[in-house]
């Protein structure tokens, strides 16, 4: 599920050392979303520190790529200094240049600021990670995390594992049938059960 990579050495500094600390996250309509995975991945964070003041940023921004991220993260994330930014755009637009373009403005507004790549996938992309594959368009994402070693965690692995045991519906009611985890009402979006899985990975 998890590229280590350079970890988060800067954040975990931080945290360790009581400072007040900011967590970003950029991406699409599954970061802006409730109990998608961010409020629970915020939760547990700051679960973690529970002595350390955390504030949770949301630049999430329905129907937007990494081009359009790269255009609007020094305003709604940057200036507030960030220790962590999560940056998920897998199903959204995941341009690479878009996506090393807020990597190369991140590193030169604060070269501290820990980044860390979260990979969201569509239902049809869960059988690619079942056959043990990694989708097309992550596979360049990836690419540009090797090149700065920046961690990635694919939050749609386990997912697929439980699709393919048949313990998972990716799209359906919200109503939990017969003991199986319903994903999704459409395929994409996570609700409370599969943004809970969504967050387990991180």
């Amino acid at each position: 599920e998890c590229s280590v990579r350079g970890g988060l050495p800067n954040f975990f500094y931080k945290a360790n050392h009581g400072k007040t600390l900011t967590i970003g996250y950029i991406g699409g309509s599954i970061t802006r979303g409730k109990n998608m995975y961010r409020d629970q991945s915020a939760k547990f964070i700051q679960k973690m520190f529970p002595n350390v003041k955390m504030n949770a940023i949301n630049a999430g921004v329905a129907g937007t790529g990494t081009d359009l991220g790269a255009c609007r993260i020094r305003e709604q994330l940057l200036r507030y200094h960030p220790a962590l930014i999560f940056i998920e755009f897998a199903v959204n637009g995941a341009f690479r240049p878009g996506m090393e373009g807020m990597v190369r403005q991140i590193r030169a507004f604060d070269p501290s600021i820990d980044i860390c790549f979260l990979y969201t996938i569509t239902d049809k992309q869960g059988v690619v990670y079942a056959a043990g594959k990694v989708p097309e368009n992550i596979q360049g994402l990836e690419a540009i995390a090797d090149h700065y070693g920046i961690p990635s965690i694919h939050m749609g692995l386990y997912p697929s594992l439980l699709a393919q045991k048949g313990a998972l519906i990716w799209k359906g009611d919200a109503a939990p049938g017969k003991g199986k985890i319903i994903f999704s009402n459409d395929g994409i979006h996570p609700l409370p059960a599969g943004g809970d899985l969504y967050a387990a990975a991180i």
